[in-house]
């Protein structure tokens, strides 16, 4: 059975994609402006079946075969047109996700404090948001844990934990959001189990009992991961522990001190940095270090992420130095000696550094200068001028950084004991044209 109609002028037709901010977001590459009429018809397609996905919606309008078996709509003709293709279908015309961020300015809104009404009692330590819902955790030298629903009306306060013997200076949800681990500069860490509501105590970690100081801890992005890590910053080991049994799995060791370090996306790597600028690239299948890599411009570097489409690998230095290298899938080693891209807006030690999950933005801070705070746009790797406004008054000294996992919202944490919000309309899910 042939379509009732087909317009053989596709392919004279030339559409402007770049004009109405409504076909922009049929744009794979951000310096293109026109398309073909067929392939405009064939990206239509595919953002249309991207949204509602599967096809058993119109399998009642599916065309009959010469067998007599109903041909889905997965099973088009090849030699379909692009329109009788998208007839057919049920694919996604707009996908929000997808939608390309311009590096020349950010559409952003500063909203109360995430924590307002139950400021910590000292300066906020570090903030994380859940892996999977609106819920963001903040946590203080006040040794309390808060927990709040996060909102761009006004957010609420779900839970607050005491821990009478130890100051949090680091907390991370674990086992895709299920559980969180709490530590500080002791030798012992808690983990608190929110189906249960039951807190454990691990008194010290088996072969490590002189390592009194576990402030420094970090979490695979991985959503299936048993991967999370302890950097002993004095001693230089790196302790990958797993989030089952919270027990020690196998260990590194730097030359000199581990100041950060962070998990490839893939779980197949981790990568470490210290006082002596290097960058280690350890395997962790056959727990050994496979690449060291020297991190341009920097005496000691005191944070490192990888972004979450694995591509760049961020470091942060003690002068304030921001270096972002690109990483090769073939070679699975860093592309260049050089950084792709050397940022000096800073100028006091990094404190924190994090990738949106869209891996669209690198956020920045240093808790050592008021208002130290920067967000990159990737992939220009340009500055964001105009963030954070007029905000940039009552920040203060921010320590910490996170986004939710859709990329809505965006936290810092600082001296004041404040969580300050800001919603970021471009990743919004109500965002309209």
């Amino acid at each position: 059975m042939l379509p009732a109609w087909t317009d053989k002028s596709l392919e004279k037709i030339t559409v402007n994609i770049e004009d109405k901010s409504r076909l922009r977001k049929l744009k794979q590459t951000e310096s293109e402006k026109q398309i073909k009429g067929n392939e405009y018809a064939e990206r239509l397609q595919d953002q249309y079946s991207k949204m509602t996905g599967g096809s058993e919606l119109f399998s009642w309008a599916a065309l009959p075969t010469q067998d007599g078996n109903v041909l889905s709509v997965a099973q088009d003709d090849e030699d379909d047109d692009p329109i009788t293709k998208l007839l057919k279908s049920n694919a996604n015309v707009y996908q929000k996700k997808d939608l390309i961020l311009k590096p020349e300015k950010l559409n952003f809104s500063r909203l109360q404090p995430a924590n307002s009404g139950h400021y910590h009692e000292s300066v906020v330590t570090n903030l994380q948001f859940h892996p999977k819902e609106n819920i963001l955790l903040t946590c203080g030298l006040d040794r309390k844990a808060k927990l709040f629903n996060i909102n761009s009306k006004k957010s609420s306060k779900i839970q607050s934990i005491f821990f009478p013997d130890l100051p949090i200076y680091n907390a991370k949800f674990i086992l895709n959001g299920q559980q969180i681990v709490f530590s500080g500069n002791r030798k012992h860490f808690y983990y608190y189990d929110l189906a249960t509501n039951k807190i454990e105590k691990i008194s010290q970690i088996m072969g490590h009992s002189d390592e009194t100081n576990l402030s420094k801890m970090f979490v695979s992005i991985s959503a299936d991961s048993d991967y999370f890590a302890f950097a002993c910053q004095e001693s230089g080991y790196i302790l990958v522990m797993s989030q089952k049994t919270k027990k020690l799995m196998f260990q590194f060791k730097m030359n000199g001190s581990c100041n950060s370090l962070c998990f490839s996306p893939d779980d197949r790597y981790l990568f470490s940095v210290g006082d002596q600028a290097d960058i280690y690239q350890w395997d962790l299948e056959s727990k050994k270090c496979v690449a060291k890599y020297s991190d341009e411009g920097s005496f000691n570097t005191t944070h490192i992420c990888m972004s979450p489409d694995g591509k760049n690998l961020a470091t942060g230095s003690y002068m304030g130095i921001i270096n972002i290298y690109k990483f090769d899938f073939n070679t699975q080693r860093i592309e260049t000696l050089s950084p792709m891209k050397s940022i000096m807006n800073l100028t006091t030690a990094i404190t924190d550094l994090k990738f949106n999950p869209t891996s669209q933005i690198l956020a920045v801070c240093s808790k050592w200068k008021k208002n130290a705070i920067k967000l990159i746009h990737i992939p220009s790797y340009t500055v964001y001028q105009n963030f954070p406004g007029v905000a940039i008054g009552v920040l203060k000294f921010a320590l910490t950084i996170d986004f939710s996992y859709s990329s809505e919202f965006l936290a810092f944490g600082n001296d004041e004991g404040k969580a300050h919000l800001f919603h970021l309309s471009h990743f919004s899910e109500n965002q309209t044209d």
